[in-house]
């Protein structure tokens, strides 16, 4: 005998299996394919029932085989129940009149064992009917048919008995039979007795058939869930005029029995309803786990799980292992779980691993046990327990965490790997990172060479060597580890643990990460077993980690192209797993960090037909724009993609997704964070749903009927839509004068040109400013550029969402340009020396709310509610409301409202409405309505200075104190009536004044123009929004005022009320548009009273004379001396007026006398100049007064700045 003095513990075994009866031939391979030989994993419906298996394994060292050991197992297979089942559902109704078919066919033997089934049927009439089985034969055979007037109307119960060899079973439906002939409805019968929550959804078909066109209903019966029929991904109560239909298992309550009706009824009126029913499987429960010791230390301790004490009458059980997260409160959270590995027999789990926990949870590591019973319906504990960590540099967690991750891997331990790995990620947290230097040691050099890193080695932190060492050990362990749903989701976490420091990931370990991620979700469907809920958030969370690392912010567009082309890749198998085994009309969703993306499987001609799919629809999402939609039929889809085996009835996988990172960064000039979004189908073709289609290639359409498909996207810098905006126009009645446009994007002028546009007269013209208009654009591959002739603007588009509609698919981009701008002159005639009876065909511009202090070039449309100072150059089309100060050069076609002061030159058409003071040189076309004026009763003593247009009725006697408040606002659209009257209201309750103290109320407004980026061209510019001027008087009256001394006081009370915090609040909650108040202003005024005459009269008397001129005699004044008076005032004002129109027509309205147009007084501005702009997401917005060019085309660079959300479709 030899004593062999071996250190095992490091040393690497092989293992050998085999099965020694015979009973088992291994045609699956599971001796030799099993990733890990410690265990083997016999498949499914491998073995046969009542038989026993001898399985034996023999283990030694690799290196000395001579060393080793051996050790057997006997396996009893047990037989299941043969189950019954009779189609058409557990309640079924039909009509006399009509025969029908009670189906045994789905009846199944879970062990698939040989011989046959034999059938027994039975039927039972209920007494309390007319019901009566006696005229019916019944057969022993799998279908029995039931012939019309055979079942008198009742009620009945008919059983089935299904036997094979020595087991059997029974299965029940109740019949009702009605008179007449109703539609026949079948239910197919459900293969599970029992159905889980985490399974998702739960199919259901049905066929009717009926002499007559009819609807149909699906409800639910006395559930306690009032939706749940699934329904475009949304959860409805009932579902209409729909054979199959998808239930929503995960809002189901587990233990409770569900039965859902479905009701036909035919053009004649007649109805019947079938039920089915099914029941929510409830969990394992009364277990927990146990984990010891409570205390130790990551990468040192040894930890034993133990799940104790479950009940369930479904068994076998099941286990899962694995810990949760913590919170900063230190409970645990039960949603984030992180598996060792998959489902195992054994209720414990020893040689653990564990991370460190947080020092502020006082180092606590949650832990879990999930029970699963032979349903497949899931219960679990939780516990904890403190696990510290030595102190370690980054070099020491290292070394430590590779030999131990080496050591499990050459054990073909891929659950010890993960578990190892999962703590040195979390370790990295609480290293002593001063301890260490940032060269490479020899062994870490070996190590990334296995991994096949390219790095300069010696310019890598230990930080950045050690994420390498992980990911290359990860992969190792990849190779050693079942494919299951467990796994996937512990490889999956272990990732994310070495990518969750992006500052730390070099460009190949992200890289590297990247096409980890693709791989496991390649094998995830190459194993047909889908992915859990917890692996799509590790999908999620690791690509958002990776797009802050430094390879995904390259900036060569190749690189970039390929990166883009990379994520589209993992999100389409994120997509595939999530939708394997899903049902027609199902959608999930993955809503996690950078990324918002729905999928979604119909039918084609359901998708076809006029379908809109939205990313909303998952429910997860906030973004209610993004949207697709369908509208073309299957020839359509087949001649646009090739496929021409497609039909209808196929299955069409369509994705969604926005990304708040920028895929094409380099191509749109480094746009860093603006979002994207993108579309896709993958074609699922060919009857069986679980096999090789899943692998096969997304369908490509690179041709497509116009109007079939189209996508909506949502802008993340708001469009104009109020195009009145950048409408201009202008009169041009003296040649060679430069006019600016004022356009709100550009500084367009136009130079008024006679001969080139008037033929040699005044004209006017028509003028549309440049403004942003949506672009849509695609991505092409073979240019590597946007382009845009395959998708077309559809007209209609708002501020924040604009469809594009595409002859293709790919990778979409939602982009801005400037139009050109639009100019159309008009030419005009000179006035003619009468006026004509009908108003000129083309009309002119729009009048200002209140009239100019100069006359406007050119009338306009309708009359000012007031004259202006000066008579305008040609007359109104319509006559003004009040009377101008001195005569118009040509009559109005209509005569005014009321004379003017002095007569025309020329007769109306029309005589006025009442007499004019003077005369006119000749007589009007017809005789006046009424006579002349009469004298007035008392006249004034001395006239005033400016005529009242209506008098007061009594003298002014106190002082009248003024405030003048000028506001200036920004808002993000022009003002209109309501907020007029709502800012009023607003002001009236802040300042405790009365409606009628607030006078002389105007708001004005002025588009905002800003640059887009510091980056871009002078040109670029956005409107983004208008700045308001809110110019306004608060009066009161200072005699009667109990608060006020004086008019100091007055303004310093409405400057402190307007001032207030309060106002700002309630002006931002009345006007929603209204975004910030810029600045107040106020100025103080008084009016004193003045008990002297005005100079001139006003134009109707006073009913009280003013203190002047009074006869103090107490006697009536004298007839003389009032008529000497009157004619004095009449004489003397026509005298005014007519040096007025001699001034005005020597000084202002005849260029030729002067050479020029006299200047006026300056005005003030009603708002400050300035600028706003459309800028990039992040950018800073700077106030500049550049504008662009009129009518440039913006580059690639400006759409860059101007890039709203950009998302991408591939089919």
């Amino acid at each position: 005998m030899t004593c062999v003095n071996f250190d095992l513990s490091n040393a690497k075994m092989s293992f050998i299996w085999s099965e020694e009866s015979g009973a088992y031939t291994d045609s699956s391979g599971a001796f030799t394919s099993s990733k890990n030989p410690r265990r083997l994993k016999i498949p499914s419906d491998s073995l046969e029932a009542l038989t026993t298996y001898t399985f034996k394994v023999i283990g030694f060292m690799t290196d000395s085989p001579s060393i080793n050991n051996s050790a057997t197992i006997e396996v009893i297979v047990e037989q299941q129940d043969v189950v019954a089942l009779i189609t058409g559902g557990s309640y079924q109704q039909y009509g006399r009149d009509s025969s029908f078919t009670l189906d045994a066919s789905n009846s199944y033997d879970p062990d698939e064992s040989a011989g046959s089934f034999t059938y027994s049927w039975y039927c039972e009439a209920d007494a309390t009917t007319d019901a009566s089985c006696a005229d019916l034969t019944l057969m022993n055979r799998v279908n029995q048919s039931v012939p019309l007037n055979t079942l008198p109307v009742g009620d009945y119960v008919f059983t089935l008995m299904v036997v094979k060899g020595s087991r059997n079973d029974t299965a029940q439906v109740d019949i009702e039979i009605v008179a007449g002939a109703p539609p026949v409805i079948s239910i197919a019968a459900l293969t599970s007795a029992k159905y889980n929550t985490d399974e998702g959804f739960l199919s259901v078909e049905s066929s009717i058939s009926s002499t007559y066109s009819f609807t149909s209903i699906w409800s639910a019966d006395s559930s306690d869930v009032t939706s749940l029929f699934v329904d475009s991904g949304s959860y409805v109560s009932t579902l209409s005029d729909q054979l199959n239909i998808v239930i929503a298992l995960s809002i189901l309550t587990e233990g409770n029995t569900y039965t859902l009706r479905l009701t036909a009824t035919d053009s004649e009126d007649e109805s019947s309803y079938s039920t089915v029913s099914f029941t929510i499987n409830e969990p394992p429960s009364s277990g927990s786990v146990e984990v010891t010791p409570i205390n130790g230390f990551a990468l040192d301790t040894s930890f034993t799980f133990t799940a104790t004490n479950w009940v369930d009458d479904d068994l076998p059980l099941t286990y899962i292992f694995g810990t949760t997260g913590v919170n900063d409160d230190g409970s645990l959270d039960t949603t984030a779980l992180s598996p060792f590995g998959d489902e195992r027999s054994d209720a414990s789990y020893d040689g653990v691993t564990l991370s460190v926990g947080s020092n502020i949870t006082n180092y606590t590591v949650g832990c879990f046990s999930e029970v699963i019973d032979s349903y497949g319906a899931v219960g679990s504990a939780t516990t904890s327990v403190r696990v510290r960590t030595k102190a370690l540099t980054v070099k020491q967690l290292q070394n430590i965490s590779e030999a131990k991750a080496r050591d499990s891997i050459d054990k073909n331990d891929a659950d010890g790997s993960k578990q190892i790995l999962d703590a040195t990620s979390k370790g990295m947290k609480s290293t002593n990172k001063k301890g260490g230097s940032s060269s490479s040691s020899s062994s870490s050099v070996r190590t990334l060479l296995r991994s096949g890193v390219r790095s300069l080695l010696g310019s890598q932190t230990d930080e950045e060597i050690l994420r390498a060492s992980m990911l290359s050990n990860l992969w190792a362990t990849y190779e050693i580890t079942t494919i299951t749903i467990g796994d996937v989701a512990s490889l999956l976490s272990n990732l994310l643990g070495i990518v969750d420091t992006p500052s730390e990931v070099t460009y190949d370990v992200a890289s590297g990460s990247h096409y980890f991620l693709q791989t496991i979700l390649r094998a995830t469907i190459g194993a047909q077993i889908g992915i859990s809920t917890t692996s799509i958030e590790y999908v999620g969370e690791s690509l958002t980690y990776i797009f802050e690392t430094k390879w995904f912010n390259e900036t060569q567009l190749e690189s970039s192209s390929i990166n883009a082309k990379n994520v589209t890749n993992v999100l389409s198998l994120t997509s595939s797993a999530q939708l394997y085994n899903a049902y027609d009309g199902v959608g999930y969703t993955l809503k996690y960090g950078d990324i918002d993306m729905y999928s979604y499987r119909t039918a084609t001609s359901t998708l076809l037909g006029d379908k809109t799919i939205s990313l909303s629809n998952g429910g997860s999402s906030s973004d209610s724009i993004t949207s697709l939609y369908f509208n073309a039929d299957t020839s359509d889809l087949i001649t646009a993609s090739g496929e021409s085996s497609l039909v209808s009835t196929d299955l069409l996988d369509t994705k969604m997704y926005t990304l708040s990172t920028n895929l094409y960064s380099a191509a749109l000039k480094g746009t860093y964070n603006s979002p994207a979004a993108s579309a896709s189908r993958l074609d699922l073709t060919g009857s069986d749903l679980n096999g090789q289609v899943l692998f096969s290639e997304p369908m490509v359409i690179r041709s497509m009927p116009a109007g079939m498909f189209q996508v909506t996207l949502a802008a993340t810098v708001a469009f104009n839509t109020t195009f009145k905006a950048f409408d201009r126009t202008f009169a041009c009645p003296t040649d060679g004068v430069t006019i600016d446009l004022n356009c709100p994007l550009t500084s367009d002028s136009h130079t008024c040109d006679h001969t080139a546009f008037g033929g040699g007269n005044p004209y006017y013209f028509e003028y549309t400013c440049p403004y942003v208009e949506p672009t849509c654009l695609y991505w092409d591959e073979t240019t590597m550029d946007f382009e845009g002739d395959d998708c077309t603007l559809v007209s209609g588009y708002s501020t924040d969402a604009v469809t594009c509609e595409c002859s293709r698919t790919g990778t979409f981009v939602l982009s801005g340009n400037t139009t050109q701008p639009v100019f159309e002159a008009f030419s005009t005639p000179s006035p003619t020396s009468l006026p004509t009876l009908s108003p000129t065909s083309v009309p002119t511009h729009i009048p200002t709310p209140v009239p100019t202090y100069t006359p406007t070039s050119s009338p306009t449309y309708v009359p000012t509610s007031s004259p202006s100072s000066l008579p305008t150059i040609a007359p109104t089309p319509l006559p003004t409301m009040e009377p101008t100060y001195t005569p118009t050069s040509l009559p109005t076609l209509k005569p005014s409202a009321a004379p003017t002061l002095s007569p025309t030159l020329k007769p109306t058409s029309h005589p006025t409405p009442s007499p004019t003071s003077k005369p006119t040189n000749k007589p009007s076309v017809s005789p006046t309505l009424s006579p002349s004026l009469k004298p007035t009763t008392s006249p004034t003593f001395s006239p005033t200075s400016h005529p009242t247009f209506p008098p007061t009725l009594f003298p002014t006697t106190s002082d009248t104190a003024s405030v003048n408040i000028e506001i200036s606002v920004t808002a993000t659209g022009t003002p209109t009536a309501t907020d007029e009257t709502k800012l009023k209201a607003t002001i009236v309750n802040q300042t405790g004044v009365s409606a009628s103290q607030v006078k002389n109320l105007v708001i004005t407004s002025s588009p905002v123009v800003r640059r887009l980026t510091v980056e871009l061209k002078d040109n670029s510019r956005r409107l983004t929004g208008y700045i308001w001027t809110i110019n306004f008087d608060i009066e009161t009256d200072l005699s009667t005022s109990t608060e006020y001394s004086s008019t100091t006081d007055f303004a310093s009370s409405i400057n402190t009320q307007l001032s207030d915090s309060t106002f700002e609040a309630n002006i931002l909650s009345a006007l929603p548009s209204v975004s910030s108040i810029d600045s107040l202003t106020t100025t103080a005024n008084t009016r004193h009273p003045s008990f002297q005459p005005t100079n001139s009269p006003t134009l109707s008397p006073t009913s009280v004379p003013t203190m002047k001129g009074q006869n103090n005699g107490g006697g009536s004044s004298d007839a003389a001396s009032t008529a000497l008076i009157i004619t004095l005032v009449v004489v003397g004002s026509l005298l005014l007026i007519l040096s007025g129109m001699v001034i005005h027509k020597y000084f202002f309205l005849d260029p030729k006398k002067t050479g020029q147009v006299a200047p006026l007084p300056p005005q003030r501005s009603s708002s400050p100049s300035r600028a706003n702009a459309y800028v990039a997401k992040g950018t800073e917005a700077t106030t500049t007064t550049t504008t662009t060019v009129p009518g440039e085309p913006l580059t690639e660079d400006d759409l860059a700045g101007m890039l709203g959300q950009r998302e991408t479709a591939e089919l």
